[in-house]
């Protein structure tokens, strides 16, 4: 039998579907990898995730928590005060785009209220961690006023 594309569901035990824990966990192999583009790599899976409509490919805290780590990690591996800089700043980009994924789906409740219990990037507070970590990674002489903002 062939693999069905128009209803991936018909398709289950044919073939292995990748899921978010899938994509997660090649984010997470980018974040560990010394290549010069594996965050830009992670965030290209993330960007996947959240624009995917496929019910298995959602993207949670976990997936946003990975990207924004892989930037912390290359903001403290880079030498220059700018490189850091701008990769501590590409991490909280990433923390402002949960932001409005979270933003987003509130305003799509059928009862309009804030409702995000059971939303996979609701109630979760590794991702934010992640974004202050990515500021104290960076070393440079904003860091810790760029942090102080974000818990405002």
């Amino acid at each position: 039998e062939e693999y069905n594309v128009r209803d991936p569901n018909a398709n289950y035990r044919k073939i292995v579907t990748p899921d978010t824990i899938a994509y997660t966990t090649v984010m997470q192999a980018y974040s560990k990898s010394d290549s010069a583009d594996s965050a830009e790599k992670a965030l290209g899976l993330l960007s996947e995730l959240i624009h995917s409509e496929h019910a298995a490919l959602q993207a949670d805290a976990l997936a946003f928590a990975t990207v924004i780590n892989a930037y912390s990690k290359l903001a403290d591996k880079k030498k220059s005060a700018k490189a850091r800089f701008e990769a501590a700043e590409r991490a909280e980009e990433i923390w402002w785009l949960l932001v409005e994924e979270l933003e987003k789906n509130n305003s799509q409740a059928p009862t309009g209220g804030k409702n995000d219990h059971g939303h996979p990037l609701a109630g979760d507070i590794g991702p934010f961690n992640a974004a202050l970590n990515a500021w104290a990674r960076s070393f440079t002489a904003d860091s810790p006023h760029r942090a102080e903002e974000l818990l405002y």
